[in-house]
């Protein structure tokens, strides 16, 4: 047989060709099982890690409970007391403020007023909660008859974000809003929330939780059935002497003038929130009491110490004072300890009191049937 010129030349030019494509497909095949095999246990490893934090679930926003929380997340947790609460009887008296709020006595305040009372104060609330917890607790069927709301000076500051626990809320969120959650956005919050816990600080609550799981201790923050916190860690070093009560006091105050030093006026968004709160509650016929949380002597001297913090300081309080006035509601200013007859030495810091000033405050609440 034999060939022309032209079917030498296209032979020959072919060849590397041919021998380029034969000798790449096992490197291709290598590569697809390569892109393949990674892509799956990518996926698996994303899984499993979905599944840790569904279980060990550290900050109480999935559906895990076998592991310890990191912190208490508060505004679930009130929220299911509240329902379980109100079961047994009506509500009557419904408290609303920050953590500065939660020690009052539920069992003091009925006996004061004669009224089934419950403790919704949340950690590191502000308006946007105590409008939002009002919501929810009216869709619950619970119409309170009087509503205690605890504020701290600084509650208007418009520096302060809203608390982790409120953004994982999706029925707090919605509620502040005016909506009901749909189920698109449930689907899309459920995914926010799994995308958020892609985080280094995420991951390390999963070890603490898990480490305190196997190797377990009395939690700080502890709540009764009717919503009352109980700090009986911290109150058992406080009488021990463990406690370092002074650095405290002093980490505490130090933070408080910086933030007083930063807040000239209110913020309009959370004045908003406060307002709505308090036109709904009268419109509900819900008789409102405002009171002003207290500060530390020596916190409040070193604030008004300062120029600018001591100014930013009374100008908030008596913004608040006002707020009151405008409504025509009873505004309880406690700032000052001794206004109620209050001991700091058995303080946790600056803002947060013990139990007994908690039950000195409640007497004075409704001192002359305020």
């Amino acid at each position: 047989m034999s060939l022309d010129t032209n079917e030498v030349i296209y032979l020959i030019a072919d060849r590397p060709s041919v021998e380029s494509s034969s000798v790449s497909r096992p490197f291709a095949g290598m590569f697809e099982s390569f892109g393949g095999t990674f892509l799956f246990v990518l996926f698996f490893v994303v899984f499993c890690y979905f599944g840790v934090v569904t279980v060990v679930n550290p900050h109480r926003v999935f559906w895990g409970h076998s592991f310890p929380e990191i912190m208490p997340n508060t505004r679930a947790l009130k929220l299911d007391l509240l329902q379980e609460y109100n079961r047994a009887g009506t509500v009557d008296l419904l408290v609303l403020g920050s953590s500065r709020s939660t020690k009052l006595s539920p069992d003091l305040l009925e006996s004061l007023t004669g009224q089934r009372t419950f403790n919704a104060g949340v950690f590191s609330a502000g308006p946007n909660d105590y409008l939002s917890m009002y919501r929810i607790i009216k869709q619950q069927g619970i119409v309170p008859k009087t509503l205690v709301v605890g504020l701290e000076v600084e509650a208007l500051d418009p520096a302060t974000p809203p608390a982790p626990d409120f953004e994982s809320n999706l029925a707090l969120k919605s509620a502040l809003n005016g909506t009901v959650p749909i189920l698109p956005a449930k689907i899309w919050h459920w995914a926010w929330l799994y995308k958020k816990s892609f985080s280094p600080y995420y991951m390390q609550d999963i070890a603490k939780s898990i480490w305190i799981r196997f190797n377990p201790r009395p939690p700080l923050f502890e709540f009764q059935s009717n919503g009352q916190e109980e700090d009986r860690v911290l109150d058992t070093r406080i009488q021990s002497g463990a406690y370092p009560h002074a650095q405290k006091v002093k980490d505490c105050e130090d933070s408080l003038q910086t933030k007083f030093d930063n807040f000239p006026e209110a913020s309009p968004e959370l004045e908003y929130d406060l307002k709505k709160l308090l036109s709904e509650a009268i419109s509900d016929n819900v008789r409102v009491i405002l009171w002003i949380t207290p500060v530390h002597p020596e916190a409040l001297e070193k604030i008004l110490k300062d120029p600018r913090a001591g100014r930013n300081f009374r100008s908030a309080e008596s913004h608040l004072v006002q707020l009151g006035v405008m409504f025509h509601l009873p505004v309880r200013d406690l700032v000052d300890t001794q206004s109620f007859e209050g001991d700091p030495n058995t303080w946790y810091d600056c803002v947060h009191y013990s139990s007994a000033d908690a039950d000195k405050i409640a007497k004075e609440l409704f001192h002359h049937d305020l």
